[in-house]
């Protein structure tokens, strides 16, 4: 964006225009982003580039403005706010910038933002645990509990349990769902206190009721294996569907499994394919492989045997065993069923590279003539 001037004033403002764009020339102009910001009778166009020469130089733009510092604050905060947006569009590196400007300025979520950003892209668990702390300092209910994952799994510090339990279960109890679904979860496997399956699930049901989608998941569960509470089919059907509704992918796959079993529900192999499918498709490999079963066995949807080889495939690229065995189980039927079939190309290297683009070389050289193949339809 080209000649954009940093700050535009109205009234108590009394800070310079600087035009970086004119300054630094066209070219490193266009780099720029911008935005508008009215707080009142205050107006601010901010404007950021990944150049850390302007960074500072808009971070002391903005520090050095005289106005309230409470203002100052509501803007670090809707700029944490522009950065969150950019942050969940995967513009990293705009987000960071944005960030690293507002945690300097006060706004507490930019600190947890910081540490997300260390952690998840980063892999720098050092840095994440000192956002993490910084932010967690000052109350950050969120930043609590990745703070004591921190601990939990000794990133960036020593492991500590105990402190593991004290933020989370501080946050919890000051009604972050989240932090409630965790705690469930350490009651769930005994992690930093004793293994209690009914605590898991009361403060799954709180986290649930204030709408963590994989805590309605993990409650589903509860219901579905009679874990800490008395087996109801329904019941996790119930919410299986309300996670399900939130876009939790666990929760396809066992709405899936509900339908094709008939449990909790009117068995329904169409509406099975349809929940594998979705589960599927966001990479669950339990779903993968139960889509493959419809596919070969004609379950909900037309057999195809090629298409159940291409999910068994997937499901054994993220290391379902029992994908590998269903393909090897499924090539080695039709070995020798087709053995004396001819197919519709005779062609040694086009049915090895056949084999190579469905498995991605997952089970080595190509196993057999090309007419042991002929039933995938070529």
């Amino acid at each position: 964006m080209a000649n954009t001037s940093t700050v535009h004033i109205k009234t108590d403002f009394d800070c310079k225009v600087y035009d970086y764009g004119q300054e630094l020339g066209t070219t490193k102009a266009d780099t720029f982003c911008s935005f508008e910001l009215r707080k009142g009778e205050h107006e601010l166009t901010f404007v950021y580039t990944k150049d850390e020469s302007i960074l500072k130089a808009i971070t002391y733009e903005v520090k050095d403005a005289n106005c309230d510092y409470r203002l100052i604050v509501e803007i670090a905060e809707t700029i944490c706010d522009k950065a969150k947006q950019l942050y969940n569009l995967k513009d990293y590196s705009s987000a960071f910038a944005l960030f690293t400007i507002t945690a300097e300025k006060g706004c507490d979520k930019a600190s947890y933002y910081l540490g997300r950003y260390y952690c998840e892209e980063k892999n720098d668990k050092i840095q994440a645990f000192k956002h993490f702390q910084i932010s967690a300092n000052k109350g950050d209910l969120e930043a609590k509990v990745c703070l004591g994952c921190c601990y939990k799994n000794g990133y960036g510090t020593n492991i500590n349990l105990n402190k593991t339990i004290e933020l989370t279960l501080d946050a919890a109890n000051k009604g972050n769902e989240r932090a409630m679904r965790v705690i469930g979860f350490y009651y769930e496997e005994g992690i930093g206190v004793e293994k209690d399956l009914t605590k898991a699930v009361e403060w799954y049901i709180k986290a649930a009721k204030q709408g963590d989608a994989m805590a309605q998941y993990d409650l589903g569960k509860c219901y579905y294996y009679g874990n800490g509470i008395e087996k109801n089919f329904a019941k996790a059907v119930e919410w299986f569907t309300k996670a399900a509704e939130l876009g939790n992918k666990y929760a396809f796959c066992h709405l899936g499994e509900c339908y094709y079993f008939g449990n909790g529900v009117k068995k329904d192999f169409t509406k099975a394919v349809e929940w594998f499918t979705k589960a599927a498709e966001q990479g669950n490999a339990t779903a993968q492989y139960n889509l493959g079963v419809c596919y070969e066995n004609g379950y909900g949807i037309e057999k195809n045997l090629r298409k159940a080889l291409e999910w068994y495939e997937k499901a054994a690229s993220l290391g379902c065993e029992d994908g590998k065995k269903q393909i090897n189980k499924i090539l080695s039927k039709n070995k020798t069923s087709n053995h004396k079939k001819r197919c519709p190309f005779n062609d040694w290297n086009l049915g090895r590279e056949t084999w190579d683009a469905m498995t991605d070389g997952m089970y080595g050289d190509y196993p057999g003539s090309v007419d042991d193949y002929g039933f995938l339809g070529y």
